[in-house]
């Protein structure tokens, strides 16, 4: 059965509508604005009412594609709302009013990720509220903060309510790579035109671009398209992914993002775990592409090299002891070692249980340490239970479908989740919008993947 080219054609008019609405944004009056605004919302709309799937096409362009509007400013932070915070709203509110007008909300699938899923978005909303009521924090910077936990569950829920064919699967998964394909455009634009280091579009904030959200997004997309080569080896589609998650490697060397240097190499592990028969024979491609780069790329390779050894460059901090050799750290690596200590000795002192909320996040780097601030160890506990769930859904995916596709599309979850996890530990990768939106929407299309299995053989009548 082939898959029919509408979605795709209506869900880049819809993101050419938002690009342009981008364009207003800075440049026309606030009348104008409005209108177009409008019109985007009605086309929004009238897609999701008449097929709701084309609302998740729209989201999966939207992700990385969105403007933003800087809302409120806190210390050493803004709070930003982007076009994509109003559409994923307004899609869930729509596909909502519709199943509801339909009578089909007792219907709404349920799968063990929503249980802890619920039970995180619960803490974070408990602690918020106990933070403004008791130390005062803003209830403005509170809400927007809170708002985008409650975009990535309207994304997973989304997903897994509104796509119900492996048709549908490989449809998104295009649309998916095609995103990334425009990401990677503009990442190599921003390197040869610019002279930057690249970053994702309109993800400049007061001036400020941000390489290492970048950096966590080509994770996922070069560990999603390792799981699919692998386990898809024929096609013009395996070409197409190939292309991409080749060319977003160096494109993540150019970030100059060491947490994800660290975490790419990292990603090994769970590749050559998950992929039993040609293991000896990935090993030595996915090495030798890496090692590639000293010869093909050796400015890139030149600067990454440059940029690990930085991290030992003496800066004035203290000596540590490592492998029997005393080292000093610079700034940004050291300050994520402090950020550990305060985790454990200032956090959990002040407010052991449920943390502080979001309305007084402070200059945190690391995702641990920051779900200690922010939600205890409460907190910390249903993040890690939610985080196992999630991988129990990729295993049980990946062990028990026959679908190639699917298959693949497990175990490029598998090292794309253990990529960001091990960049999340000197970075806040769960909280990055521009990471988390597409991890949510994989999250939603492995656990509904789930129930795709095809059914067995019927036995021979007598």
């Amino acid at each position: 059965m082939k898959s029919s080219p509408w979605p795709a054609l209506l869900a880049v008019f819809a993101v050419v509508c938002a690009a342009l609405m981008g364009r207003v944004i800075a440049t026309s009056p606030r009348s104008a604005l409005l209108l177009l605004g409008f019109t985007v919302i009605l086309i929004v709309v009238f897609l999701t009412l008449t097929t709701p799937i084309l609302g998740l096409y729209v989201l999966v362009f939207s992700m990385m594609l969105s403007p933003e509007i800087m809302i409120a400013q806190i210390p050493k932070r803004a709070v930003v709302v982007r076009f994509d915070d109003l559409l994923v709203i307004l899609i869930f509110l729509t596909w909502f009013a519709r199943a509801a007008f339909r009578k089909r909300v007792a219907l709404l699938k349920m799968t063990p990720v929503n249980l802890p899923l619920y039970a995180y978005v619960v803490i974070l909303l408990f602690s918020t509220t106990i933070g403004v009521v008791r130390d005062g924090a803003s209830i403005l910077v509170s809400f927007f903060y809170g708002l985008k936990y409650l975009e990535y569950l309207m994304i997973f829920v989304l997903t897994v309510n509104l796509v119900e064919t492996p048709e549908q699967v490989r449809g998104l998964l295009k649309a998916f790579f095609v995103t990334a394909l425009i990401v990677l455009l503009y990442g190599y634009y921003v390197v040869l035109f610019l002279n930057d280091r690249p970053y994702a579009p309109f993800d400049v904030e007061a001036g400020v671009t941000e390489p290492a959200s970048l950096g966590g997004y080509l994770l996922i997309v070069i560990g999603l398209a390792t799981g699919l080569i692998v386990k898809q080896f024929s096609g013009s589609t395996v070409i197409f992914r190939a292309v991409i998650g080749i060319s977003s490697i160096p494109l993540l060397f150019l970030t100059q993002s060491r947490a994800s240097y660290f975490a790419l190499a990292m990603m090994l592990v769970p590749t050559l775990f998950l992929e039993k028969k040609r293991r000896w024979f990935l090993l030595v491609v996915l090495l030798g592409l890496m090692f590639s780069m000293k010869r093909i790329f050796p400015h890139i390779y030149a600067t990454a090299q440059e940029r690990v050894m930085y991290t030992f460059t003496p800066m004035g901090g203290p000596e540590r002891q490592f492998a029997g050799q005393n080292i000093v750290l610079e700034q940004s690596a050291e300050s994520r070692i402090l950020f550990w200590r305060r985790a454990f000795k200032e956090y959990l002192a002040r407010h052991p249980l449920t943390g502080h909320g979001l309305g007084l996040r402070p200059a945190v780097e690391g995702q641990i340490p920051l779900l200690i601030y922010e939600t205890g160890l409460v907190g910390l506990f249903i993040f890690l239970w939610l985080m196992k769930r999630i991988v129990s859904e990729a295993l049980d995916l990946f062990r028990r479908t026959t679908t190639p596709e699917l298959k693949g599309l497990a175990m490029g979850f598998l090292i794309a989740f253990f990529g960001i996890f091990v960049q999340s530990l000197v970075n806040n990768t769960f909280i990055i919008i521009r990471v988390m939106e597409p991890f949510w929407f994989l999250v939603g299309l492995v656990s509904v993947s789930r129930y795709m299995q095809p059914a067995p053989p019927e036995k021979p009548s007598r």
